[in-house]
């Protein structure tokens, strides 16, 4: 689960095609994960009025500016106009994983699994790297 501006370039992107992938790295671990899935959007409904409670003031204040994620700024303008709320702007991502993609980076050559849920339990297999 993570939260996005509805304005967002990846909101409109997801619902076209729901889908995303995630991806994890731990260079002490040598080691990348990545994660594959459904994602639904939640707006206004019970888990978005839940996350956006959880969130810090700070974060919420994220959602109050007038403009979207990458919409062009006045440069001679100082700061952003804000809107008197955010919570109209706030999305929850929430993304079911129906894929891992696992591979450890060792001198000695890689090694790789994959994991597919395939509805009723992960079916996973070394795959090459």
């Amino acid at each position: 689960v993570c939260h996005t501006d509805d304005r967002s370039p990846k909101v409109a992107q997801l619902q076209a095609r729901p889908r995303a992938a995630w991806m994890f790295y731990d260079r002490e671990a040598k080691t990348q994960l990545r994660a594959t899935g459904a994602v639904s959007m939640h707006r206004g409904d019970e888990l978005a009025r839940e996350r956006w409670e959880a969130a810090t003031e700070r974060s919420r204040r994220c959602y109050h500016q007038a403009l979207g994620p990458g919409q062009a700024l006045d440069p001679a303008r100082e700061t952003i106009p804000e809107l008197d709320e955010g919570f109209g702007q706030f999305v929850v991502l929430q993304c079911v994983l129906d894929g891992l993609d696992w591979l450890y980076l060792r001198g000695r050559g890689h090694w790789r699994a994959r994991w597919r849920w395939d509805g009723t339990g992960w079916q996973g297999a070394w795959v090459a790297p």
